[in-house]
């Protein structure tokens, strides 16, 4: 038995998963885990010669036909022996400390089911810098006095397991939001999770600047769905206020950490080119069901 279980998935992302497990074999003064990974389908198969097996933690691959996300982290969470599970995507590395740190936050806060790892963006790259000033300045905004957070992002995400109370924990009929659906669950409960803001997790998003943007749309698209669940939780979607202050924050961020200001304009680009496939949504595809939030 171990304290905490990790549940990777991943399609043909052998790299950035190498990456990704390397940086939890870094992890000091914390070994007390597992780690499952889950291979959705990928176009060649994932064995363990291919990401340098073995590694000093217990790891685990399980194939699957391609089903999804959701499907895949509902699979590994079947497989896993901890009694907190984090959900961590293949496109990021934890910093040394991560693991201590989120581990030290669950025992202290025994009331609290859920914790949201502190993101940033990879500063390597163009893409890196737009994500580390969308995902700062959006968990700055959603961040409350009580240091919980309204905010679930799957990218670095832990659960007790005692919250998991059925076996499809994240909705397979989602094809994008299910963090956003885990959220309204947590804020029916009136739990939204604790922010942990020394547990840090990096995200390296893939790909070129113009495709990322474009993108966008169909993420907005097939996130409106479960954006609807969300609103019946009116305090959590940024009002106009919170989005000035976001903004705001954009430009502290971007001054802290060095970016150029160009890059908060391609950040709004790619939320226009968000906000347009969710009118697109409400549009053409309102018509389908509006998914459960389960």
């Amino acid at each position: 038995m171990v304290s905490l279980s990790l549940v990777i998935p991943v399609r043909n992302r052998i790299d950035p998963l190498k990456r990704c497990l390397d940086s939890i074999a870094q992890s000091r003064r914390f070994s007390d885990f597992e780690v499952i990974v889950v291979d959705d389908g990928s176009r060649e198969p994932l064995c363990p010669n291919k990401i340098d097996f073995p590694y000093s933690f217990p790891l685990k691959i399980i194939r699957q036909k391609p089903q999804g996300v959701s499907a895949a982290r509902n699979r590994g969470l079947q497989e896993t022996h901890g009694h907190t599970v984090l959900f961590v995507d293949s496109d990021c590395t934890l910093h040394y400390d991560c693991l201590k740190n989120l581990m030290s936050a669950v025992e202290s806060y025994p009331q609290d089911p859920a914790f949201q790892c502190r993101l940033r963006g990879n500063f390597s790259t163009p893409l890196g810098r737009m994500d580390h000033l969308r995902i700062s300045a959006v968990q700055n905004c959603l961040l409350n006095h009580d240091g919980r957070i309204n905010y679930v992002n799957t990218t670095a995400f832990a659960v007790r397991k005692s919250l998991v109370k059925k076996k499809e924990f994240f909705n397979p009929k989602a094809q994008r939001g299910e963090d956003t659906l885990i959220l309204a669950q947590l804020m029916k409960m009136q739990k939204p999770p604790r922010h942990v803001a020394n547990a840090v997790a990096s995200h390296w998003p893939q790909g070129n600047l113009l495709p990322y943007i474009i993108k966008h749309f169909a993420i907005g698209y097939h996130d409106q769905p479960s954006h609807r669940v969300l609103s019946r939780c009116p305090q959590v979607l940024l009002n106009r206020s919170q989005k000035r202050k976001m903004l705001r924050q954009m430009l502290k961020i971007a001054q802290a950490d060095n970016i150029p200001t160009r890059y908060i304009t391609l950040v709004l680009l790619a939320y226009s080119f968000e906000l347009g496939g969710r009118q697109a949504y409400d549009l053409f595809g309102a018509k389908q069901k509006v998914i459960s939030d389960m």
